[in-house]
């Protein structure tokens, strides 16, 4: 049977695949995982969640890898607790999305996470929400 190569990286997503229904890196992929990272393979996990929510993924995974957060917007070094790279949506954008979310979706709540310069910022307020940018008449 021929070996396949070894892969130059690889990345997961978190929820759902890393971690179990119970939100929980199980042993037997805790070990696959040890297996790569012992074999010279760079391990980095691809999520939704913000990096102030990786904490217990990787404490299941007993080491800390990169980490791209926020659907891609934040690339987050867990072992440092440090932001490497954001790519956020300046002020017009947001205030264009909150009136067009408005607009087709009457009294909807908008959130907005924010970034400092770690997952653990206490200088920066960790998400603003707003269900209207309208001042009541």
């Amino acid at each position: 049977m021929t070996r396949l190569p070894k892969p130059k990286m690889v990345a997961t997503d978190v929820d759902g695949t890393l971690l179990d229904e119970w939100e929980r890196v199980t042993p037997r992929t805790r070990t696959a995982v040890a297996a790569l990272i012992a074999d010279g393979v760079p391990f980095v996990l691809a999520t939704g969640r913000p990096p102030r929510w990786i904490d217990p993924v990787v404490e299941g995974l007993g080491f800390p890898p990169l980490c791209v957060c926020g659907n891609g917007a934040v690339i987050y070094d867990s072992a440092a607790d440090r932001i490497l790279h954001t790519s956020t949506l300046d002020v017009e954008s947001l205030a264009w999305i909150a009136d067009l979310a408005e607009r087709v979706l009457p009294g909807c709540g908008l959130a907005a996470e924010r970034v400092g310069s770690s997952a653990h910022d206490a200088a920066t307020p960790q998400f603003v929400s707003s269900p209207s940018t309208s001042t009541p008449g």
